[in-house]
């Protein structure tokens, strides 16, 4: 599934192909534009995406 991500650090939107399962996880993901982690707390239901929280992915 392709989700929308927008950098915690510079902001940039970036796209990313995330697995589709149901339930509550965390994912770090680089930016494409700065490469800073970002930490993702993902919460699918049905396959799809209905809390997206993104936050610094170096705590």
């Amino acid at each position: 599934m392709l989700i929308d991500i927008t950098c915690f650090t510079c902001y940039e939107n970036f796209s990313e192909d995330i697995e589709i399962y149901d339930g509550v996880h965390q994912e770090i993901i680089d930016c494409e534009v700065c490469c800073r982690p970002n930490k993702l707390f993902i919460e699918q239901k049905n396959g799809e995406v209905i809390q997206l929280n993104i936050s610094d992915g170096n705590e």
